[in-house]
C-alpha cells in the first residue's frame, strides 16, 4: 500500500474544495444520500 504524496493530498483537497465551492454556488447537481433526490426523466418510466 502507497503513502499519498504532499502532491497528491495538495490536488485531492483542491479538488474537494472546488466541488464545495460548486455546490454552495448552486452550480452543482450532487445530492447528499441522506436527502430525497430531486426527480429526474430519468425517474419517469414512459421518457426514454
Amino acid at each position: 500500500w502507497e503513502q499519498p504524496t504532499p502532491d497528491d493530498l495538495a490536488f485531492l483537497a483542491e479538488q474537494e474544495r472546488q466541488a464545495a465551492a460548486a455546490v454552495a454556488q448552486g452550480r452543482s447537481s450532487w445530492v447528499p444520500p441522506d436527502q430525497p433526490r430531486p426527480l429526474t426523466f430519468r425517474d419517469e418510466p414512459d421518457s426514454w
